[in-house]
């Protein structure tokens, strides 16, 4: 595996203590910094984008809300389906047991990020850059990554049937142990990227190969 696929994420840099932030039916802080939020709705006017750094948020709605940078942040069991955080700036983050069905992160820029265990099935990234990121047993089935550079990404576990990866250099991307039914790709583009024996077959038939066990060979060509 190149060295690329194999850099090691940063985690979150969080401070040893979180204030608790209940802002109740109070209009949401434009900025949340060094919060722990629980259990809460989290909805902002278009005109005013959230900044949420060195925070923890835990089971809480953020489909409705527009967010423009995340930093040193965890979001856990956080539903944040459909929601639209186009060219949303993520650094030292992770997301963990997220529902992120159709969440949109086209043109986003994602540095040393963790999506484990996720629903992000219908995600849209066309155009996002992803560096040093790393998806553990996330659905991600028709996913779009059209367009994306990615560099130094891990799809370990995870299901990627129907994903598009079109016009997306593969070289410093790590698949292994991912299941790609019905994945589509540029075989032009695949050169360098990491991926198992059980994935050969896929990465062969998009490339106009045949791999046939010996016996099966025609005697002619």
């Amino acid at each position: 595996m190149s060295g690329a696929a194999a850099a090691r994420v940063r985690p979150p840099e969080l401070p040893e203590r979180l204030e608790p932030l209940d802002f109740g039916s109070a209009p949401v802080p434009r900025e949340i910094f060094e919060h722990i939020i629980a259990e809460a709705t989290l909805t902002v006017a278009a005109d005013e984008p959230l900044s949420i750094t060195s925070s923890r948020v835990r089971s809480s709605r953020l489909g409705a809300a527009t967010i423009e940078s995340l930093t040193d942040s965890v979001l856990e069991h956080c539903d944040c389906a459909n929601a639209e955080w186009s060219n949303l700036r993520i650094r030292r983050a992770e997301f963990r047991e997220c529902r992120g069905t159709g969440l949109g992160l086209g043109g986003a820029t994602l540095t040393d990020v963790v999506f484990a265990d996720c629903k992000l099935n219908l995600a849209c990234l066309i155009g996002a850059t992803l560096e040093r990121v790393r998806f553990e047993r996330c659905d991600l089935r028709e996913a779009d990554f059209d367009g994306a550079e990615l560099s130094g990404v891990v799809f370990r576990g995870c299901e990627l049937g129907g994903a598009r990866l079109v016009r997306t250099p593969l070289a410093r991307v790590d698949l292994r142990e991912s299941r790609l039914g019905g994945v589509v790709f540029s075989p032009e583009l695949v050169a360098g990227c990491t991926i198992d024996e059980a994935q050969a077959a896929t990465f062969a038939a998009a490339l106009g190969l045949r791999v046939l066990p010996l016996e099966d060979t025609p005697h002619a060509i």
